[in-house]
């Protein structure tokens, strides 16, 4: 039986069918996204503890785009071992829009929310050409039921095209967005539209840092009362213009909340009054700019790097827990702690607690958000020891192990988890080098 005979034409379909794939695809755009698409060639897996979601990628791509992944995945002092990449405080949404950036050099955003977590990444992985990309994007979605987010990303990374967008929403409708909304603004933000100058009455901004305290003390399940509120409302006293007020709104609105002393109030309503000779209240001076500074100048940074040669705590994924991520921290010399950080390990809050000599609770401050900044500094001296443990969800790991460093001729000692991953670190001023 005679061979079938094949047209010109079948040969030449059979013949693409069996050309290599780099052949199939005529340009390295189409090869990259090839790539993304069939996980083929991949060196590097992906994970999110907490979430089931694992992508395969590719090191050189990641190294390419961005400085922090080169210098994880290539450099001298890389932090990763072996072929998986943990990303304890990623999402997969937004991590899957870098991946898309990366390959594609473009990306489809599904909403806001994911855009918001994508551009704290873009920022964290050093990523400039995503980062405007994604700030065009939220400029040009804002509206006021995501402006707290949008407002607080922005502040985070510094975005001032998208920081003057939020600010210029802010002065179209200030009252509206202090009543319905202000209960939803994270400190940073509040702080920043404080700062501002925007159209209401010095009533209306008192009762809308209050609502805001109030809603505080309610999502941390504190009870209300004129020291809590006090509390957190603290670091907003300075920045009201309480002498604005009329006496009688001040009697009305402000004296019955209990946030001031009866000895404040009255000192407060002597000044309304311009009587000489009556100091204001110290929680309503305003620091000056000399003292802004030198503070400033005068912080420090600690970092307590983990025990290369320590026994690993095991890893468990839980939500919303509190873990200890530094013991019995104990200084040789007075220092006032204002910032708690541990890279990428994901906290929503910190809560510092200092114990005397004989064990008793001098003082408790937790932060506001994940910045772990105190709105009060934690005062910690040789006679004392501080616990700071933060809220968070991802890593769990039940062994301490010692450690004792100096810095800036300052000895700190404790305990600490051992983590994969750098150290916690402690923002301090040194007591000694201040006036207080």
């Amino acid at each position: 039986m005679a061979p079938e005979s094949k047209t010109p034409e079948s040969r030449t379909s059979r013949a693409r069918n069996e050309e290599p794939w780099q052949g199939q695809l005529a340009s390295p755009e189409e090869r990259l996204a090839e790539l993304l698409q069939s996980s083929r060639l991949t060196d590097l897996t992906v994970t999110f503890p907490g979430h089931k979601k694992v992508m395969k990628v590719h090191r050189l791509v990641l190294a390419m785009s961005s400085p922090v992944f080169e210098a994880m995945l290539f450099g001298p002092a890389g932090e990763l071992q072996g072929r998986v990449l943990h990303l304890q405080d990623e999402s997969p949404e937004a991590f899957k829009c870098l991946m898309q950036y990366m390959y594609l050099g473009r990306l489809g955003l599904p909403n806001v929310e994911v855009a918001v977590e994508a551009l704290r990444l873009a920022k964290r992985y050093q990523m400039g050409g995503l980062l405007s990309f994604l700030s065009q994007f939220l400029q040009i979605n804002l509206n006021l039921y995501n402006l707290p987010e949008i407002y607080d990303v922005a502040l985070h990374v510094a975005d001032g095209p998208l920081i003057s967008k939020c600010s210029q929403f802010v002065q179209k409708s200030p009252t509206h967005l202090l009543t319905s909304t202000v209960r939803f603004l994270s400190r940073r933000v509040l702080t920043h539209i404080m700062a501002e100058p925007i159209k209401i009455s010095e009533v209306e901004r008192f009762a809308a840092v209050l609502t805001w305290g109030r809603s505080q003390l309610e999502a941390r399940q504190m009870k209300e009362s004129p020291e809590n509120l006090r509390r957190a409302i603290g670091d907003f006293l300075p920045q009201m213009e309480i002498l604005t007020m009329k006496p009688d709104d001040f009697v009305d609105y402000v004296a019955p909340t209990g946030i001031f002393t009866r000895d404040e109030n009255m000192a407060i309503l002597l000044n309304m009054k311009r009587v000489p000779g009556v100091p204001l209240p110290a929680a309503c001076l305003k620091p000056s700019k000399e003292s802004s500074f030198q503070n400033e100048r005068q912080l420090r940074c600690v970092q307590f790097d983990f025990n290369r040669h320590g026994r690993q705590g095991s890893i468990r994924v839980h939500n919303h827990q509190d873990q200890i991520l530094l013991a019995n921290l104990k200084v040789s010399k007075p220092v006032q702690l204002k910032r708690v950080f541990c890279d990428r390990i994901a906290f929503f809050e910190a809560t510092a607690t200092v114990r005397g000599a004989c064990g008793l609770v001098q003082q408790t401050v937790t932060s506001e958000g994940p910045e772990g900044f105190f709105p009060t500094p934690v005062t910690l001296r040789p006679t004392m020891s501080c616990t700071i443990t933060v809220k968070t969800k991802g890593f769990y790991c039940p062994l301490l192990h010692s450690f004792t460093l100096w810095h800036d001729g300052i000895r700190f000692e404790g305990q600490r988890p051992f983590l994969k991953a750098k150290g916690p670190m402690l923002y301090f001023w040194s007591l000694e080098d201040t006036s207080e």
